[in-house]
C-alpha cells in the first residue's frame, strides 16, 4: 500500500513538471494581452485628447504635444512619439495627432515570435473649430 502511494506521488510530480511551463506561459500570456489591451486604450485616448484640444487650439503644436504627454503621463512619450500635422490639401481646417508607443512584452515566446516589443499607434483627425483656422507647427 505505502510504496503504490510513492509511486502515484510520484507520477503526479512528473506531471506536475510537464504541465506547469504552460501554465505559467498562458497565464504570462494573458497578462500580456491585458497589459497591451490596456496600453492601446491609453495611447487612443492621448491621441483623442490631443486632437480635441488641438481642434479648439490649434495655435502650437508644442502646446498640442504636451497635452498629450499629460494625458498619457503613465507610460512617458518621449517627445519623438507624438507627431501634430495639418495635412496638405486640408486648408487649414483639419489637424491629425498621432500618438506611437513602443510596448515591451514578458513572455518569452511571445517575444521570439513577435520581437521584443510592439508598435502600438493611433492616428485621431479632427476639424478645428477656431475662428481662424490655421496650422502653426510653433517653436
Amino acid at each position: 500500500m505505502i510504496a503504490r502511494l510513492n509511486r502515484e506521488e510520484g507520477v503526479a510530480a512528473v506531471e506536475m513538471a510537464l504541465v506547469m511551463p504552460i501554465l505559467l506561459l498562458l497565464v504570462l500570456g494573458i497578462i500580456d494581452v491585458g497589459r497591451l489591451v490596456s496600453t492601446q486604450v491609453a495611447v487612443q485616448d492621448a491621441a483623442q485628447e490631443g486632437a480635441l484640444y488641438a481642434a479648439f487650439a490649434p495655435g502650437s503644436y508644442s502646446v498640442v504635444r504636451d497635452r498629450v504627454k499629460t494625458a498619457a503621463d503613465e507610460f512617458g512619450l518621449a517627445a519623438n512619439d507624438i507627431q501634430v500635422t495639418c495635412p496638405e490639401g486640408s486648408d487649414g481646417d483639419r489637424i491629425d495627432v498621432t500618438v506611437g508607443y513602443d510596448f515591451d512584452l514578458l513572455t518569452p515566446l511571445v517575444e521570439q515570435l513577435f520581437g521584443d516589443t510592439i508598435r502600438l499607434t493611433k492616428t485621431v483627425k479632427s476639424e478645428i473649430y477656431a475662428e481662424e483656422p490655421v496650422c502653426d507647427p510653433g517653436p
